[in-house]
């Protein structure tokens, strides 16, 4: 949804099913009117979970959002499920996205989201996590949050885990100081 009006009137503008909703938006820190979004379809019942499904996929909007245009080379072309995305404030053009299911995995895109190379199969489990983040001064300097913190210092090749003495496990959300990496 879109307001254009500090928030009096919404209009719908990506509409990924019925069955589907984004979970995260990303912006372009050096171009404000590029965004890439992650919507994901799932269901939940009492009695089961399904994480999956044809709504879950990876958008991006050069127009500040009025128009979107699903994401597609170098992806899963199998069902997904959450997704998170991360653009690289030091290097726009590296965007980072960490995909749920049988091909999910941490992928990259070194030109602005035209193309995915999928680097590490790790993927992130639904539902409560599902967030990738690119450290805003190093664009090779990649991290995960799950139970726990995974960090990539090689452009999401390999990782190893964090633990952070003093911090309950189940990492959701993660801000990264620009002017200092370590904050």
């Amino acid at each position: 949804w879109k307001t254009r009006d500090g928030g009096h009137t919404w209009t719908k503008v990506l509409d990924a099913g019925e069955r589907a909703g984004v979970v995260e938006v990303a912006l372009d820190p050096s171009r404000p009117d590029t965004m890439y979004a992650a919507s994901w379809q799932r269901e939940r019942h009492d009695w089961s979970f399904v994480n999956v499904g044809p709504g879950s996929a990876l958008w991006k909007s050069t127009d500040a959002g009025e128009t979107w245009q699903k994401i597609t080379s170098g992806l899963p072309s199998t069902p997904t499920g959450r997704a998170g995305i991360s653009v690289c404030r030091s290097q726009p053009s590296t965007v980072y996205a960490v995909i749920e299911g049988a091909d999910g995995g941490v992928y990259r895109s070194t030109d602005a989201g035209a193309t995915w190379t999928r680097r590490n199969p790790m993927a992130s489990s639904s539902y409560y996590y599902g967030q990738v983040r690119c450290d805003p001064n190093d664009p090779d300097r990649v991290i995960v949050l799950q139970t726990s913190v995974s960090v990539s210092t090689d452009g999401g090749a390999t990782f190893r885990n964090e633990t952070l003495r003093g911090v309950h496990v189940d990492h959701h959300a993660l801000w990264i100081d620009p002017a200092t990496s370590d904050h």
